[in-house]
């Protein structure tokens, strides 16, 4: 299962030009603790997967909330990752 710390974060890179170059889709939701909306805005990659990272919830939970793709384009692949 692919959790926040199994992604290593890219510094230096705009957010919304990694989003286009991978054509990822950014969204937002709800806290599943105090429903504050958090947004998928950090830049993230683990081997041939790219993808945005939520930023840890004020409150304080730690689950991860994330977008990813595969740089080949298939979604099987990202399962075997």
């Amino acid at each position: 299962m692919l959790g926040s710390s199994t992604f290593l974060q890219v510094y230096g890179v705009d957010p919304k030009r990694w989003a286009l170059r991978w054509e990822l889709e950014p969204f937002e939701a709800p806290c599943r603790l105090c429903g504050v909306t958090r947004t998928t805005t950090i830049p993230i990659a683990r081997g041939k997967l790219r993808g945005l990272l939520a930023p840890r919830c004020a409150c304080g939970n730690a689950d991860a909330m994330y977008c990813v793709v595969h740089i080949s384009g298939s979604l099987e692949a990202i399962f075997e990752e």
